[in-house]
């Protein structure tokens, strides 16, 4: 049986297409997955990535905001260049954070 670890080692966001979530196993992961995320439509993604951002989410902000940015600019790029306001300003500190050399030695 594949894991979902397999799956995940050779992926990377520039060359996948979104058709879904793909889960394995343990299989109470995947009913629990189609349960929440099943009967969505594509908008139903795009506004739940958008309360993300909006979501004031204590110290772990910043990654709630990384998570829902990074899958903004790959899966509604349209959305993510007409982020205006303090989403604006998120995803200016967020492409700035890109740049930045990480971990320096």
């Amino acid at each position: 049986m594949l894991s979902t670890a397999s799956v995940a080692e050779d992926l990377r966001a520039d060359d996948a297409t979104y058709s879904g979530f793909v889960v394995v196993e343990p299989p109470q992961l995947a009913d629990g997955i189609n349960s929440d995320w099943g009967g969505l439509e594509a908008k139903d993604l795009e506004a739940s990535l958008l309360s993300d951002l909006h979501q004031e989410q204590g110290l772990d902000a910043w990654h709630g905001y990384r998570d829902a940015l990074v899958r903004l600019r790959f899966y509604y790029p349209a959305t993510y260049a007409a982020l205006r306001g303090e989403d604006l300003k998120k995803r200016a500190a967020f492409e700035a954070d890109e740049k930045s050399p990480k971990n320096p030695e």
